[in-house]
């Protein structure tokens, strides 16, 4: 087996086992999760209330939204990442 040929395997693998491994975020409220205000407000002006609604958007999608900046995301990474869940980067 080829270098890449191990590669792509890997990654198709690692692809499959992160797949299966997702749950379906609950419903919690942005208020509940214990991120600071600013985030938090920035999150709400643009209609995302719970952890469902933000582990449905992308990274590169929270970065545009207004005074939202690597700070606000960095916070809701970690906050995700407690709790077992992520944003797609892309």
């Amino acid at each position: 087996m080829t270098r890449l040929a191990r590669l792509q395997a890997s990654i198709e693998l690692e692809l499959k086992t992160t797949t299966a491994k997702k749950k379906p975020a609950p419903a919690i409220d942005l208020a509940d999760l214990g991120m600071t205000i600013r985030t938090t407000h920035c999150l709400r002006a643009e209609g995302i209330h719970t952890l469902r609604d933000i582990v449905s958007r992308k990274e590169i999608d929270l970065l545009k939204l207004p005074n939202f900046g690597r700070h606000c995301l960095n916070e809701v990474r970690a906050v995700l990442q407690e709790r077992g869940y992520s944003i797609p980067i892309r």
